[in-house]
């Protein structure tokens, strides 16, 4: 196992570096409030796998951070803080640990897959160019980064697992997981660059960016909602990656690689700051469903006022962190036709996180009893300091990424985002109504790549579930398979 030095990272390294501890820190703490005791431990491992992905400097150590993330991610989702049941209630508590056993099991599939296929990749790219230092990845090894790396971020269509597991995990558990695990597939991307380019990677990342948020203005779970930006968020990462492999020159390419991770640094930022307004809405009305909240402005004025900087920074408000980097990203990406696609990820993107602004916040009040005990200083304080980070992202941007030429701020780009964004906010008035009255799962969102995500999905569960229930002879068989593999691997046989 090598590692890097700090001294060798640059700037934007540097910048995810701290993000990374600081939202760790507050993952830590929000995990720390609802689980087992047991959960803080497995936490801490989650902040060091995500940590630990940063300093590889060989292959096998980036796959180790894998594997901790998935593993200590699996505990925390499965763990549930045992509570004395309401009479006649057993049933219900009973039945909401079974769903988080489920899920924590589908998670953990899901994650072991991509690995396997990032190990793959590890044995070609040994077998060919006899290292494991991180470095442009051989061709023969592509397909199998990219098949990784597009489970390992839930891209459309495997982005099934990442959508259920967060639906149903509490939610602050998701301040935590929502912030290491797609961003480590999108870095690792970025860390592995080849000579030749990932084909098809630019078109691919470009229509998930495009159709994840509009599969979010439909939902009426928060933390589905959230989900699928996520998803759009962490696919403009990619589009980046993919630009920079097809840039005419060396220092275009590597701006497009900072340009990617610039927008991880704010991204992992601002969404980690709307989960913890999640998490604290959800303490105060007790679930996330839009339809059954409302008028939390009036209760929650400090979380209202997060919320609204969360947001913003989300949908590129000029001088919030979210404007800077994707301003960068617009720079880099300068391909025919990519703008409009972009221009769609954007439009959707507002249009649901105005949704869930408008229905928890500024909606109409709910009737629903909305007094229960939703006190966390710790949750209101890490709002606060995510909020204050947004802000000072958003007026530094050379500080957090190391650029300063091309120039962040122009007058085309600030004019062009005060033109889209409030054409975007009429646009959510006309169309608000309809969304209001949608049941989730009823429409054409929900119906998206139904059939090839839900076969794989089924297909992978049904042979972890198989391997869990096999006899010692199925492992035998899997074990000589897999020693017939790794042999062909070594030897260059393909």
């Amino acid at each position: 196992m090598t590692l890097l030095s700090f001294s060798e990272f640059a700037p934007v390294d540097r910048s995810l570096l701290v993000v990374f501890l600081i939202v760790g820190a507050i993952g830590v703490v929000s995990v720390s409030e609802g689980g087992r005791p047991g959960v803080l431990i497995a936490a801490v491992v989650h902040v060091f796998g995500g940590v630990l992905s940063l300093f590889a400097e060989d292959l096998i150590t980036l796959l180790v951070s894998w594997e901790l993330l998935a593993v200590s991610a699996f505990l925390i989702i499965r763990t549930w803080k045992a509570q004395r049941p309401a009479p006649g209630a057993e049933s219900v508590v009973v039945g909401a640990v079974d769903r988080r056993a489920q899920a924590a099991f589908r998670y953990l599939v899901v994650q072991v897959s991509a690995a396997v296929f990032f190990f793959i990749a590890i044995v070609i790219q040994y077998s060919i160019a006899g290292s494991v230092r991180v470095a442009a990845i051989v061709p023969e090894a592509q397909f199998w980064v990219i098949l990784a790396v597009a489970i390992k971020a839930a891209m459309i269509p495997a982005h099934g697992w990442l959508v259920t597991t967060y639906g149903i995990t509490s939610v602050t558990s998701l301040i935590l997981l929502s912030a290491f695990s797609t961003k480590v597939g999108a870095l690792t991307a970025a860390r592995l660059v080849p000579v030749g380019g990932y084909t098809g990677l630019l078109w691919f990342a470009a229509a998930v960016a495009a159709i994840a948020p509009w599969l979010a203005v439909k939902q009426t779970s928060i933390r589905r909602l959230l989900s699928y930006v996520l998803i759009a968020q962490v696919a403009l990462v990619l589009v980046a990656v993919g630009v920079s492999t097809g840039s005419a020159s060396d220092s275009a390419g590597g701006l497009a690689l900072t340009a990617a991770r610039f927008h991880v640094v704010n991204h992992v930022v601002y969404k980690t700051l709307l989960f913890v307004v999640v998490a604290l809405v959800v303490k105060r009305v007790g679930h996330d469903d839009l339809r059954r909240m409302g008028g939390l402005r009036h209760s929650m004025p400090i979380v209202c006022t997060a919320a609204l900087v969360g947001v913003g920074a989300a949908i590129g408000f000029p001088f919030l962190n979210g404007f800077a980097s994707k301003e960068l990203l617009k720079h880099v990406m300068d391909v025919p036709n990519l703008g409009i696609m972009l221009s769609v990820s954007t439009v959707g993107t507002a249009l649901a996180l105005l949704r869930f602004l408008d229905g928890a916040f500024f909606g109409r009040e709910s009737s629903e009893s909305t007094d229960r005990d939703a006190r966390s200083p710790a949750l209101v304080a890490s709002a606060g300091v995510l909020a204050l980070l947004c802000v000072l992202g958003g007026l530094f941007p050379a500080v957090l990424s190391g650029v300063t030429e091309p120039q962040i701020y122009t007058t085309a780009g600030i004019r062009a985002a005060l033109i889209l964004l409030p054409a975007v906010f009429l646009g959510w008035f006309a169309v608000r109504r309809m969304l209001q009255v949608v049941s989730p799962g009823n429409g054409w969102s929900e119906a998206a790549f139904p059939r090839l995500g839900a076969r794989l999905y089924a297909m992978v569960l049904g042979w972890a579930h198989g391997a869990r229930t096999a006899d010692s002879r199925a492992f035998a068989g899997l074990a000589v398979l897999l020693a017939v593999v790794l042999g062909l691997g070594l030897a260059g046989i393909w």
